[in-house]
């Protein structure tokens, strides 16, 4: 397990390459912005996406069988919009 840094404005970045430093080659998640899927993706790290998964065993489980998909750039969160913080994944 590594602990995750406080997210803040760029605060992506920066957990993407604390994954990629920590040796991850993959990554199973319910969402994820561009620019961490990219900094990611040029890394080497695989990353699949799979939003009605409840728990760490059914995603591993799910990885492990190979029934995950990679996550498609048009599945990727965008939030930001003026002064609010929304989210739309």
């Amino acid at each position: 397990m590594v602990a995750n840094e406080a997210h803040s404005e760029g605060g992506c970045r920066a957990t993407a390459q604390l994954l990629v430093s920590s040796g991850v080659n993959a990554l199973v998640a319910g969402g994820i912005g561009a620019r961490p899927l990219a900094i990611l993706n040029e890394s080497g790290v695989d990353v699949y996406f799979e939003r009605q998964l409840k728990t760490v065993r059914e995603a591993v489980g799910a990885f492990a069988s190979g029934s995950l998909q990679p996550i498609a750039l048009d599945e990727t969160c965008s939030h930001h919009q003026g002064q609010k913080h929304e989210h739309s994944c």
